[in-house]
């Protein structure tokens, strides 16, 4: 979850002394602040100074700077805003990992003492060891045949199969995530990114809101991943079942366009502080893609594979009815093939699908011979509209 970071300014003035000046993004109580870290003081001539000092310091994850400064207080926690909001839209992962600054100055004179205190999501210690893993876990799980397309979803099945998701939100950064085993969506995102960004991808951070059955509207942060020319968020957070089922990955918020994922998902450029640099748009469908790789390389089975593991191909005609008696027709011919198990979308605009599924599934069993079986109906979250169901028939036993 992300959270919300808003600027105050406190200048006092008396009698032309300038006591103290104060400016402050404030975060959440879940903020992380390293009481036993060290204070780092450093000197500055010029303005340009500091703002190097800021970047450095930022960069090393530090907690608290403090700067000699000779100069003019005019304008100066402006200036230093400034170069803050510089150093976090330059690094998009330093943005999601800052939780908050405080700048503070006390000046007599020409002479200004700055303090800087910042918050973080981890440590120095924390990021050395999120690097150090990401390369050891991308040792293991990148293959030197695999094309870019398995490459990112051998990301996402990492993720969702190593981690949970915390439920109590005390938890959310890719230290967490990759000491613990759990994490929030902010430690999701951040870790998705640096192991993409890690792989040579170009890859972004996103902030906006997002709401389900089970969560209501909250915060929200996931990616945005370039492949083949094309962009596509990646929300390896909703992808990952709560409460944690061992070995089960979801991709109905796999490589999504935005018309796709808007459904319950979103975002205004800049994100939710305003601090992102613009996010690109995604028009084509991911499907669309997979299908002109089908037709345009040699490697035409693995990405058939790939569609099919994802769960694309029921976007295709041969899998999709829009009225039930092409439903009745698609069941029993899946029946007729002694299929265990299968799937099939029904675009639902009518509302007649729970009313008449069950006599249907029966005729089409008596029909064909089938003695038991189970199904189940849910939406089909990749669907070009909100009708779209998905029919689920499983455990299937034919009489011998």
């Amino acid at each position: 979850m992300r959270f919300f970071k808003t600027w105050f300014m406190i200048p006092i003035i008396v009698c032309g002394l300038i006591l103290s000046g104060t400016t402050t993004i404030h975060a959440s109580s879940s903020a992380v602040l390293y009481t036993n870290a060290p204070t780092n003081t450093y000197k500055a001539s010029f303005l340009k100074d500091i703002e190097k000092i800021i970047q450095e310091a930022m960069r090393n994850r530090q907690n608290t700077v403090v700067i000699q400064y000779k100069g003019s207080t005019d304008q100066l926690l402006d200036v230093i805003s400034g170069y803050i909001g510089k150093a976090i839209e330059n690094d998009e992962y330093l943005n999601y990992s800052c939780r908050s600054v405080n700048v503070a100055y006390k000046a007599y004179g020409t002479d200004i003492t700055i303090t800087l205190k910042f918050t973080y999501y981890e440590s120095a210690a924390e990021m050395k060891y999120v690097d150090q893993q990401v390369k050891a876990i991308l040792a293991k799980i990148i293959k030197p045949e695999m094309n870019n397309h398995e490459k990112v979803k051998a990301v996402h099945d990492y993720l969702v199969l190593n981690l949970g998701y915390d439920t109590t939100l005390n938890s959310n950064s890719p230290y967490t995530a990759l000491k613990k085993g759990v994490t929030a969506c902010n430690g999701y995102a951040m870790l998705a990114y640096k192991m993409l960004k890690e792989l040579g991808f170009e890859v972004r951070l996103i902030s906006g809101v997002a709401s389900s059955q089970v969560y209501k509207t909250q915060n929200h942060a996931w990616n945005l991943v370039k492949l083949d020319d094309k962009w596509y968020h990646l929300d390896v957070t909703w992808d990952d079942p709560v409460p944690d089922e061992s070995g089960r990955v979801f991709y109905d918020y796999y490589l999504l366009t935005d018309k796709e994922i808007s459904k319950n998902h979103s975002w205004k450029q800049g994100g939710i502080n305003g601090e992102e640099k613009p996010y690109p748009a995604s028009t084509t469908a991911y499907l669309d893609l997979l299908q002109s790789k089908l037709s345009s390389t040699n490697e035409a089975e693995r990405y058939q594979e790939l569609m099919e593991t994802i769960g694309l191909q029921y976007m295709l005609p041969e899998y999709t009815a829009g009225r039930l008696i092409e439903l009745s027709d698609m069941i029993d011919n899946q029946f007729a093939g002694y299929k265990n198990e299968f799937n099939l979308r029904y675009i639902d605009n009518k509302g007649d699908l729970n009313a008449n599924l069950r006599q249907i599934i029966y005729d089409n069993a008596i029909k064909n011979k089938v003695k038991s079986w189970s199904f189940v109906t849910f939406p089909y979250i990749r669907g070009t509209t909100s009708f779209d169901q998905m029919v689920m028939i499983s455990d299937i036993v034919y009489q011998k």
